[in-house]
């Protein structure tokens, strides 16, 4: 071994549990938050707040602001009441070109057309 390496640090049985407490609850929040979707109120409450931080984003007018902020406000007390977190941000998914690869290396399918279409 050089000096310049590094010697693995393997995790205890607590960090090992710990890791995989947390991967349990956030398939618990996940499993919630599809059946919450299935109700209609909840699924326009997540849009309307949504919607909120977009207007948020793109307001210059304080009042204006504080207004749409006591509106999210109003909206995410009635989601946490209701056992549900608030929506955060997330990025967009992006789908890949055909032939481009993933982070394990596989490659995308491409779309081909109709089996019976002529062409």
């Amino acid at each position: 071994m050089t000096e310049n390496t590094k010697k693995r640090i393997r995790r205890g049985d607590e960090q090992l549990i710990a890791a995989l407490e947390a991967k349990i609850n956030a398939i618990k929040a996940r499993a919630a938050w599809k059946k919450a979707r299935r109700n209609p109120a909840i699924r326009h409450t997540v849009v309307a707040i949504r919607s909120i931080d977009k207007a948020m984003g793109t307001s210059n007018d304080g009042v204006q602001r504080k207004a749409l902020d006591e509106a999210r406000g109003t909206l995410t007390a009635w989601l946490t009441f209701s056992g549900l977190s608030s929506p955060t941000g997330r990025r967009p998914r992006r789908a890949r070109a055909a032939g481009e690869t993933s982070g394990d290396g596989s490659v995308s399918p491409r779309r081909r057309g109709r089996a019976g279409a002529a062409g």
